[in-house]
């Protein structure tokens, strides 16, 4: 079970410029913080919680910019472009990782 609280940053033309992504999740009755600022620009890994859900998994991407509706976090999408093929393509932004270096 996952939950996300987020803030958003805007421009003063009101574009979306930053989203910081408070995580929580649930495994093993053990509660897992994670606090990931995403960026515009910022490059990001694709690692859904959901072991279902296989679309883009384990992907490298950079943000281009975020779309969708601010009032929910479901609602928003970062618009990305992957690293292996150079194609735009489109992330929930609860699905978007740091990368451990």
């Amino acid at each position: 079970m996952a939950n996300n609280h987020f803030w958003i940053k805007e421009d003063s033309d009101g574009k979306i410029t930053e989203i910081v992504n408070h995580y929580r999740s649930v495994k093993n009755k053990e509660l897992l913080l994670d606090r990931i600022t995403l960026y515009i620009g910022g490059t990001y890994i694709v690692q859904p919680d959901n072991k279902l859900k296989l679309k883009h998994r384990h992907r490298l991407c950079t943000i281009q910019g975020f779309i969708g509706n601010e009032f929910s976090w479901e609602g928003i999408k970062a618009k990305v472009k992957f690293l292996d093929t150079k194609r735009p393509g489109r992330v929930d932004i609860g699905d978007l990782r740091n990368i451990e270096s």
